[in-house]
Order: C-alpha cells, then sequence, then structure tokens
C-alpha cells in the first residue's frame, strides 16, 4: 500500500516513503515483485470498479478507497520500470 496524506510523497527506485513511512516497491507495482508489468495491469483490470478491499486492497494506489482510472495510470505511468 501507498501512504497518501498531506506531505509531499517522496519516491525513489528501491522506497516509497511518506509520513515517516517507508516500503520497498515503485509506483504502480501492485503484487509487490519489484517490476511494473502486465501482471500489475491485470491486477487493476480485475479490480476495476470495486473497492478497496480484499483481493483488490493493494490494487489502490492512488489510497481513495476504490480501484479507477487514477490506479490505471499509475500502472500505466511507471510500466516497464523495475527496481
Amino acid at each position: 500500500d501507498l501512504w497518501y496524506a498531506q506531505e509531499e510523497l517522496v519516491e525513489t527506485c528501491s522506497f516509497i516513503c511518506e509520513a515517516g513511512q517507508c516500503k520497498t516497491g515503485i509506483p504502480g507495482d501492485v503484487n509487490g515483485d519489484c517490476q511494473v508489468n502486465i501482471f500489475d495491469l491485470a491486477k487493476i483490470g480485475l479490480c476495476y470498479g470495486q473497492t478497496a478491499s480484499g483481493d483488490c486492497t493493494n490494487a489502490d494506489l492512488s489510497g481513495n478507497g476504490f480501484i479507477d482510472i487514477f490506479d490505471l495510470a499509475t500502472v500505466g505511468l511507471h510500466y516497464g520500470e523495475s527496481c
């Protein structure tokens, strides 16, 4: 999960940090394999239009509680990147 708060999101290839919390990964990496690829895109597709719960929790990259165009755009913007 990404952390969205009032502070600016600070991103690097190996860590995503905000509000003093960090996790490894890169934006758009839904399944946590350190790559943004077709598997992440497929997960967004499977969860699209649903609320961020159960198996779709990690697909909510924007943190707005829904799997929507903002999450799809995040994967698209970072597609092909890896740690």
